[in-house]
């Protein structure tokens, strides 16, 4: 049989083939077998496309689509197929940057590195070998040399993550008393086996870069320099047993923080694992890593909980730590269940581009309606980057966004209610779908209207998600509980002195380093305060 060719028909071309079926000579019975035949048809195409649509997804998961959502590959697809023409973001946006909206900032630079980038650079000031300022020029011109700004090198080196010095102490023995007599060690040599810089750099390669324990061992023994995988767990966990204080005072400021943002990705902890082959029926087996992301004032404080918990859950236990007197949070999640069991006074605000998703995901087969979508809420995020450009306050950016984007945003549910109302669109096809997400959570979606410093979404807390999600693709699974919660911890500290731009190899090396001042105040040793500590400490101790 010869294949057919394919055929698609819209709702209106069927309806109109039916009706011409219906005034044939065909018996009544020939009519509503064809008629069953063609919705048959059209009702197969509708669900092979959901099908495909869901595959995409899947798909997506696992990295074989495009892991941006930026609207360009967007506009290339709309000029191959010559669909979704007209309204466009990027008219709009060089249409603002013409009308003084946007200031574009020249590009500086020729993309090289400066020494001055060179911050943890061990600097080497080289005098001249003959000549100093003041000196009689060596040409014997009978003028006089003096002092230029210096010329700058840089050399790199490279070295292991774990370097060691073996010293061999000569040893003497009296013939006569048999007391033996060991050389010191030079002044200024380490007399611990592991430092406390390498304590650090082990977390950091581990909890930051993802780098896991058996392959630090493996490039360890490379190098001659044995560092077995049992031993970096000891080093690790021995540093997370000093810096918990912090970590706690991360938690308790956190906790105060005006807005919240949180959400969860996976995590394989085998002991868990373990446990729930042996569960019955319907218990539950999720195991979660939670990003908690809190803006307490001018800090930004970035929290990892890895456990059975879901993100609700850890953070009820983060806001029973927040004081009564402090006023409604605002909490940025998405719309999932599990993100919504928090009992506290709050306002509550749903991601925007989580609902911008659901439609980009589907682009390719709705690509008109999507457009729509897609560019109006392009126009939302162009104002909140012009109230950033601007430095405005939360209350001037909340009378901009009323005054640009709220009359943005009516229309587009003004339009999206009229293609529900007008049975335009399939309540269960993923276009429905997208459609009903935005209308459910319109008041939550829209909060950035409504509330002074209302996000537009949870963005942030996904790109710090990222963090602990390297460590999942390179070290698979926590083998404990235990283990997952220094995990947890260490990322925490580090990502966050990471992103207050301070150095985490100085900060956790500090923090070993001072002990005992940190389990008396660590409100003292946060990464924004810790060296104004350190100066303070360096002047009493001069005095």
């Amino acid at each position: 049989m010869k294949k057919p060719e394919n055929v698609e028909l819209n709702e209106q071309e069927t309806e109109a083939l039916l009706a011409r079926l219906s005034s044939c000579s065909l018996s009544r019975s020939d009519k509503k077998l064809a008629a069953e035949i063609i919705q048959s048809y059209i009702w197969l195409q509708w669900a092979l496309q959901e099908t495909k649509l869901s595959l995409n997804r899947l798909r997506s998961l696992f990295g074989f689509c495009k892991k941006t959502e930026r609207r360009g590959y967007l506009s290339s697809a709309s000029k191959k197929d010559g669909s979704a023409e007209g309204s466009s973001t990027e008219e709009g946006l060089e249409l603002a940057k013409t009308d003084g909206l946007i200031q574009e900032k020249p590009v500086k630079g020729h993309g090289r590195l400066g020494h001055e980038d060179y911050t943890g650079a061990t600097v080497v000031e080289q005098a001249h070998d003959s000549l100093k300022p003041g000196d009689d020029c060596p040409n014997e011109c009978g003028g006089r040399v003096y002092s230029l700004k210096p010329k700058a090198m840089i050399v790199l080196k490279g070295h292991a993550l774990a370097s060691a010095t073996r010293y061999l102490l000569e040893r003497l023995r009296c013939s006569l008393c048999g007391e033996v007599f060991t050389a010191s060690l030079e002044e200024g040599a380490e007399v611990q086996k592991y430092d406390a810089s390498l304590k650090t750099h082990l977390a950091i390669a581990k909890n930051y870069a993802g780098l896991p324990f058996y392959r630090t061992e493996m490039l360890q023994n490379m190098v001659g320099v044995p560092l077995p995988d049992a031993t970096q767990w000891d080093l690790t966990e021995s540093l997370a047993d000093g810096v918990y204080p912090v970590y706690y005072e991360m938690e308790r400021l956190a906790a105060q923080g005006r807005i919240v943002h949180h959400d969860d990705t996976v995590v394989r902890i085998l002991s868990l694992m373990k446990e729930n082959r042996e569960k019955q029926g319907r218990e539950r087996r999720g195991m979660y890593t939670t990003g908690i992301v809190s803006q307490v004032g001018q800090y930004v404080i970035y929290l990892f909980v890895s456990s059975k918990l879901h993100s609700g859950e850890n953070m009820t236990k983060l806001l029973a730590k927040r004081s009564p007197e402090t006023s409604p949070i605002l909490r940025m999640c998405d719309a999932l269940s599990s993100n919504l069991t928090v009992a506290f006074k709050e306002i509550l605000c749903h991601c925007l581009a989580h609902g911008r998703r659901k439609f980009y995901e589907i682009y390719d087969y709705f690509p008109g309606e999507c457009r729509v979508v897609i560019d109006a809420l392009a126009l939302v995020y162009h104002n909140d980057a012009v109230a950033k450009e601007g430095k405005m306050t939360d209350q001037e950016r909340l009378v901009h966004h009323q005054t640009h984007s709220a009359p943005i945003m009516k229309g587009l549910y003004d339009w999206i209610n009229l293609q529900i109302e007008g049975d335009c669109v399939e309540p269960n096809s993923s276009l429905g779908k997208a459609f009903n997400y935005m209308v459910k959570h319109r008041d939550k979606l829209t909060r950035f209207l409504e509330v002074a410093g209302a996000p537009l979404d949870n963005n942030v807390t996904e790109r710090a998600l990222k963090i602990p999600i390297r460590s999942r693709k390179n070290s698979l699974f926590y083998k404990t509980e235990h283990g997952a919660f220094v995990g947890g911890m260490l990322t925490s500290v580090i990502h966050t002195c990471v992103m207050a731009k301070e150095n985490p190899v100085d900060y956790l090396t500090a923090l070993q380093k001072n002990k005992t001042a940190l389990f008396k105040s660590p409100q003292d040793w946060t990464p924004w305060n810790y060296r104004k500590t350190m100066e303070e400490q360096a002047l009493s101790q001069a005095a």
